[in-house]
This record gives C-alpha cells, structure tokens and sequence, in this order.
C-alpha cells in the first residue's frame, strides 16, 4: 500500500514567503509542528493507503482531467486557522486569486475518484496550504492576534501541474514523492 496524496506544489519563490510567515508565527506559538518547506503544497484530495492498482486509477483521473485543463494563476493571501484562530490546531495560508480554479479542478478530480471507485475524501476541499500543526490546542490570544495582522505577500504564480504524491512516513517526518505530474494543458 501507498500513503497517497494529490496536490499542487508552490514555487520556491512562494515557499520562501511562506518560510516568512512562519517565521512570524513561530514566536507567538512554540509548540507547533512545522512543515518543511520541501512539503509545503495544497492538498486536492488526501487518499491513505491505495494499492498499485488504485495509484494507477488515481493517475489516470488526475492526467485525463489535465488534459482538459490549462494552467491559471494563483496567489495566496489571508493567514488562518482551524478550527478557528481562538484555538488553532492548524495554522495555514489561503488562496485568494486562483480560488474558484483550484476548487473546480478539485471538484472535478473528486467526481472521477469516487465514480472510478476510489472512495469519497474525509472531508470537503479547502483552498490552502497548511504551514504548521499545533501539538497542544489551547487559547492563546498572542497567536490569535498574529494570525488576525498577517497577510501573505502578494506573490503571483502559475499553477501548471497536479501532483499525485506518494508520503513515507518516517521519524524525521513524511518524505514525499511524486508519482504521477498531470501538466494543464488542453489539448485538441
């Protein structure tokens, strides 16, 4: 089995910036988990485990759908949390341009997962890129007030590919790989 994930995967530019939103963070809230910059991403659809089998289904969704597809931009921007910013467990960054693309696309991917037959997300898509993990939700109205005056740079970039992910799960945290790179591009 492989721990499987579809995503799409920010320039570094963009992962820079996040490093400095983090930066920011991280002094209002030590007891965080942070990603690495290496596996900062959006997450389309998380999946767990599928089999050889079911990657190969979960690729050719993703390459059909990208065929008929063509690349848009994207920007991130509002900084938040879930379940609220009154008590985070995770600290993320939202899309703002680029949104109802992204929400589309993983609209349409989740339509051809569940009719090939590979089940129904956990939950419903979200537009963002997580950037921390808080180990202890508790109040913490410092974090509540950083996470209310942060905003991202307004940094544009070109989504152009979806991303089937493979995630190992190791002490040093997860390592990912890719699988399948779906390029947006109509073609005729």
């Amino acid at each position: 089995m492989i721990r499987t994930f579809a995503a799409v995967f920010p320039p570094a530019e963009v992962k820079e910036a996040l490093l400095e939103v983090v930066e920011k963070l991280r002094k209002h809230c030590p007891d965080v988990k942070w990603v690495e910059k290496e596996n900062m991403h959006l997450t389309l659809r998380f999946f767990g485990p599928l089999s050889e089998e079911q990657v190969e289904v979960a690729s050719k969704c993703m390459t059909e759908l990208s065929s008929r597809k063509a690349p848009f931009k994207a920007r991130m921007g509002i900084v938040g949390a879930f379940p609220a910013p009154t008590r985070p467990r995770v600290l993320w960054v939202g899309v703002d341009v680029g949104k109802e693309e992204l929400v589309g696309i993983a609209t349409e991917l989740e339509n051809a997962f569940v009719k090939a037959g590979l089940g129904e997300a956990d939950r419903p898509f979200s537009p963002h890129l997580t950037v921390g993990r808080v180990r202890v939700p508790r109040k913490n109205l410092e974090l509540e007030e950083a996470i209310r005056r942060l905003t991202f740079p307004k940094l544009e970039f070109t989504i152009d590919s979806l991303i089937l992910t493979k995630s190992a799960l190791t002490p040093r945290g997860p390592i990912y790989s890719p699988l399948t790179v779906a390029k947006l591009e109509i073609l005729d």
